[in-house]
């Protein structure tokens, strides 16, 4: 909803200029239709502030392809959002505001939250701003962490100012879209984070006090997944590289057997031993013209069984390659 024209102010009994309203100034405005739209709660109101809670609505940071970034709704369980380690939400308040043309309001995270791992940002209302209100908190831990629904999550500070803004703002509808993006460039890396190999990078991530440098472990964490992506896209290539050559020396092998086959039986018919020969084929029993085909398929088999085991070998030793790497 835009700001009307029409001037919405404090009036002079409610707060001096450039002053805090305290916890009574604060109920009164409410009681006389001023500060809050909905969500207003009684027991929030503290010393010379309000208590914002946090709502189910909360939305996590994300990184689309080409750099861009973008906000996914969280689904909530058991009346909780949960925040994962490195996650950035944006956590939207049950409360939504109404700040007269002569107020200006000032949103702090509560250090309860900094202490038990959750990061926020401390932003501002501006003058005529009405609206829902969210705070962003990133979980600088190394576990997931839940934050029950109407949780208090910041402070809201009313400062009455000496007179009205000429130009007060226009609604949360209206709030300024920033449009950032990510590097995705290997070079944009720290340069110590840079050409560091994957054993070297895991005892340091394993070092790290887990509470402590954070931002340190995730480049760590990120590095060694970056090197590990590369070296199984080694192996992968080498793998179908063996299979590919397993499938053309199988084919390879039946091609030759056909071949001297043919030229067995060509030049055993062309030469009067040879047709003497097979003259004594013919001769066979039954049964031992079922046991030659059988011996064949034997051979046949070992010479395959063969071949795989040369493969096998192949294959460990490229898995012994990929241990040393790492």
């Amino acid at each position: 909803m835009c700001a009307t024209k029409k001037k919405v102010h404090l009036p002079k009994d409610l707060g001096e200029p450039a002053s805090l309203l305290t916890d009574r100034q604060i109920r009164d405005a409410v009681r006389r239709g001023y500060l809050f739209r909905e969500g207003y709660a009684d027991y929030c109101v503290r010393y010379s502030s309000y208590e914002l809670r946090a709502s189910s609505h909360a939305e996590k940071l994300g990184y689309a392809e080409g750099g861009r970034t973008f906000h996914q709704r969280i689904e909530v369980n058991d009346d909780a959002i949960a925040i994962d380690p490195g996650e950035s939400v944006r956590l939207y308040c049950l409360e939504q505001v109404n700040v007269p043309h002569n107020v200006y309001g000032r949103v702090t995270v509560l250090g309860q939250l900094f202490s038990a791992g959750l990061a926020g940002g401390n932003t501002y209302l501006d003058p005529g701003f009405r609206g829902e209100l969210y705070v962003t908190l990133a979980n600088i831990s190394a576990v997931s962490l839940r934050l029950p629904v109407g949780s208090p999550v910041a402070r809201l500070e009313f400062e009455k100012l000496g007179e009205d803004v000429q130009e007060p703002h226009s609604g949360s509808e209206h709030v300024r879209a920033i449009e950032l993006t990510y590097s995705t460039k290997h070079e944009d890396l720290p340069e110590d984070i840079q050409d560091v190999d994957f054993g070297s990078a895991l005892a340091e991530l394993q070092e790290i006090d887990p509470s402590q440098r954070f931002d340190r472990r995730i480049l760590l964490a990120g590095q060694c997944l970056g090197i590990a992506w590369r070296h199984m896209l080694d192996a992968e290539k080498d793998i179908k590289d063996l299979r590919n050559d397993l499938v053309f020396h199988r084919a390879a092998l039946y091609f030759l057997f056909a071949l001297l086959v043919g030229v067995a039986w060509v030049a055993l018919s062309v030469t009067p031993t040879g047709r003497a020969t097979l003259h004594a084929l013919a001769q066979v029993p039954p049964l031992a013209k079922f046991i030659i085909p059988i011996s064949i398929s034997t051979i046949l088999l070992a010479v395959q069984k063969e071949v795989r085991r040369v493969v096998r070998e192949m294959i460990v030793a490229v898995a012994e390659k990929w241990r040393e790497v790492k």
